[in-house]
């Protein structure tokens, strides 16, 4: 009976001994494998979701560095940038972005006379502002980073005023 006694002792010693995932598998539950492969496929989603982050960060200052750069440039060249609700407003919405104007007129006549004149090259849009006037635009963009670029461009052109400014839609 005592050898019997002792040989149980030993095996509940040796089972003890063997760690958790015994009583772990018993119960149904996770073995430690299975909680360090979690683990590291948890830290795994992480490190990238903090990645991704950091890349957006830098495409953030990218950008916001190209524009700082953008308006120093168009600065040094004197642009003059106004903005539609200065002006009275657009008398449609147009989506946020930039334009450079050529001309701005009473008559929308006169504004389609500037259009013809430009010719092929650039796209040409006459913009209505709500106090009448029709101001003829080239060079639409959302950046002002591809403004600035297209404004050194415009101002080369022959058909450039000398009082070629900027539209802040």
């Amino acid at each position: 009976m005592m050898k019997r006694q002792v040989l149980i002792l030993l095996v509940l010693c040796a089972v003890a001994v063997s760690g958790c995932d015994f009583f772990r598998a018993l119960a149904g539950r996770p073995l430690s494998a299975d909680i360090q492969a979690k683990r590291e496929k948890m830290e795994f989603a992480l490190r990238q979701k903090e990645q991704r982050r950091l890349d957006s960060l830098d495409r953030v200052r990218k950008v916001e560095s190209d524009s700082l750069a953008a308006v120093s440039r168009l600065s040094e060249l004197s642009a003059v940038i106004l903005e539609a609700g200065s002006l009275g407003g657009l008398a449609q919405d147009t989506a946020p972005g930039y334009s450079i104007v050529v001309g701005s007129f009473k008559n929308a006549a006169n504004a389609e006379k500037l259009v013809n004149r430009i010719g092929e090259g650039y796209e040409v849009a006459v913009k209505a502002f709500k106090n009448g006037m029709y101001a003829v635009t080239l060079c639409e963009s959302p950046s002002i980073v591809q403004l600035a670029a297209d404004y050194e461009n415009i101002l080369n052109e022959k058909f450039c005023p000398s009082d070629v400014w900027i539209l802040k839609n």
